[in-house]
């Protein structure tokens, strides 16, 4: 789950570092949906739209290993 958008992201990850080095950022489809300062921001702006589970928060850092925030799916 969410591989696309993680392959995504390491096929662009010097371009996000260019762009937005120690932002989050929000991944769906191959596309950023959103760059924010903080993964909370993050995900209240992705699930307004995008069900949980279906996109990848990922925080833009030069050094490894990179921290990989994933949506959850919720459970009621």
């Amino acid at each position: 789950m969410l591989e696309q958008e993680y392959e995504f992201y390491e096929a662009n990850k010097q371009k996000f570092i260019g762009s937005y080095l120690n932002k989050y950022i929000v991944i769906k489809n191959n596309n950023v949906l959103g760059v924010f300062n903080s993964s909370e921001d993050a995900i209240k702006d992705a699930i307004k739209e995008n069900e949980l589970g279906t996109f990848l928060v990922q925080f833009v850092k030069e050094d490894e290993p990179n921290v990989i925030f994933r949506s959850r799916v919720g459970y009621v």
